[in-house]
């Protein structure tokens, strides 16, 4: 399996999957990219468990990032060598199944003295609850910390990015990512992520963040996003 990262050169990054990996450390394999290849223990299973990646830069820890998509691990039962891959980058899927042949799907057969049954037709779509961002309000101008609220389908997850920008190019840009959080959403159907200080580059008066929030898991997003602006005082 191998894991790719991106992020400030000079640091020590790691990463872990509940379950499979303890925290395994990623090699910088030239400014700003670092890199790791293990191997997978024989017959372990995970399902839906995260990819977390740390970066810690002369003392001091950035944010966590999740890799966008949750990571799935199927044992062979056979107990024969797998061969798999993962590449996790920020906000691109993973997936990680084993090289073996997919099992048939089982025959239907029916006597011929009686009537074959209907077929189940196909069923409706799932409906979830819409990803709503109740706060801040789109546009709503941010003086000392960021506070995210919002409302989705109860006792899901959902994944909330917030990312900034001064809308600037070539050396007088400034952007990056603020935080990448999955959240539990409680049984009223709330979630929250913060307040996050806004300290060092974020206190840049004028930045624009941008806060999104998605089911990762699902293949209907219900994404939502909002905008706001820093105004320090």
């Amino acid at each position: 399996m191998t894991v790719d990262m991106s992020g400030t050169p000079g640091g020590k990054a790691t990463f872990e999957i509940k379950g499979l990996f303890k925290p395994m450390k990623l090699d910088e394999i030239k400014p700003g990219s670092y890199h790791a290849s293990v191997e997978i223990p024989m017959g372990k299973s995970v399902r839906g468990e995260a990819l977390i990646a740390k970066l810690t830069v002369d003392g001091v820890c950035a944010p966590a990032v999740q890799a966008s998509r949750l990571v799935t691990v199927e044992a062979n039962p056979k107990d024969q060598p797998m061969v798999m891959q993962a590449i996790a980058k920020k906000n691109e899927p993973v997936e990680v199944v084993p090289a073996v042949e997919p099992t048939p799907a089982p025959q239907v057969v029916v006597p011929v003295d009686k009537p074959a049954p209907d077929l189940p037709k196909n069923p409706a779509p799932v409906s979830y609850a819409n990803i709503t961002l109740t706060n801040p309000p789109d546009g709503a101008n941010i003086t000392r910390a960021i506070l995210v609220r919002g409302t989705a389908e109860p006792e899901s997850n959902v994944l909330v990015n917030i990312t900034y920008s001064n809308g600037l190019s070539g050396i007088l840009k400034l952007s990056g990512q603020v935080a990448s959080q999955m959240v539990a959403v409680g049984k009223d159907g709330k979630f929250r992520v913060g307040p996050i200080a806004l300290e060092g580059p974020l206190a840049t008066q004028g930045l624009e963040f941008t806060i999104k929030a998605y089911y990762p898991d699902r293949d209907e997003h219900g994404t939502a996003v909002v905008k706001a602006k820093g105004a320090r005082d």
